[in-house]
């Protein structure tokens, strides 16, 4: 009997053993198999994480890139909007620039049309004036054979005149009549010849009334080719023995005539305080 039980408890020893160890093994097997999961899910596991690595070590330089473009575009960006306002300040400044100009050309055009007016004026007045001059080339000729004639003629009448006191010493008979022809054409002679408005060299003549324009260095003289005041002719004017400025004469006609200031001789501003002067012949 105690062999019976000592043979079951074996056998059911063993048999728990066989059990056990299939259970161990299995479990064995079961952990094995759970350790080659856990192996492979680690390297899943690294290899997921290095692939994260990568793709965030990817994402990173992509990131740096953009930034580094989004960087290069803000500063083109910067570059062209400052090249953009420089470029608008410059067309303003052009624009504003063909404005002034254009007005400029449209005042300059008016200028040239008035020049022309005045050119013009200035070609009829010329060619008056050169009519006239030419008239008068022919009057002073003959005005200066009357001249010549005059002197001539009084000369002449001077040495008739010696004659006729000679005359008159051997001939006392003469009547009076005669000695007063004599004497009434000797007094012509003489008023004629001190009558005279021609202004020599060296002469002078008083002036009262005449035109000032100091700012232009112009003067109006009320007389001209009839006193000898001619273009070209260099005068003096005296107040009181003292030289107040010296003028050329620019234009003359028979009583009148223009001349200019000479500058830096005198002071021709006391003209505006002198009521009459003297006008030399230099």
């Amino acid at each position: 009997m105690i062999r019976k039980i000592s043979f079951g408890f074996c056998f059911f020893a063993v048999c728990a053993s066989s059990y056990a160890f299939f259970i161990l093994i299995q479990k064995k097997s079961e952990v094995e198999t759970q350790i080659e999961q856990m192996e492979s899910l680690k390297k899943e596991i690294a290899s997921s994480e290095q692939e994260t690595k990568e793709m965030n070590l990817e994402h990173s330089n992509r990131y740096s890139r953009e930034r580094a473009i989004n960087q290069e575009l803000e500063s083109r960006k910067l570059e062209v909007d400052r090249d953009l306002q420089v470029a608008t300040l410059n067309f303003e400044n052009a624009k504003t620039e063909v404005q002034g100009l254009q007005e400029d050309n449209d005042l300059l055009s008016k200028k040239i049309e008035e020049a022309k007016l005045n050119l013009l004026s200035l070609q009829k007045e010329l060619k008056n004036i050169i009519d006239k001059r030419s008239e008068y080339g022919i009057t002073i000729p003959l005005l200066r054979q009357q001249k010549v004639d005059i002197s001539s003629e009084i000369d002449r009448t001077s040495d008739e005149s010696k004659i006729l006191q000679e005359q008159l010493k051997t001939y006392s008979s003469i009547s009076e009549s005669l000695k007063s022809h004599y004497d009434s054409v000797m007094k012509a002679l003489v008023e004629d010849r001190n009558a005279r408005n021609w202004l020599e060299r060296g002469e002078f003549i008083k002036i009262k009334s005449i035109t000032i324009d100091l700012k232009n260095g112009l003067l109006g003289l009320p007389v001209g080719k009839e006193q000898g005041v001619l273009e070209n002719k260099l005068f003096a004017i005296y107040d009181k023995d003292r030289e107040i400025c010296k003028l050329r004469i620019t234009y003359s006609e028979i009583n009148k005539s223009i001349a200019t200031i000479v500058p830096l001789i005198g002071d021709p501003s006391k003209l505006l305080n002198l009521n009459e002067f003297s006008l030399y012949h230099l």
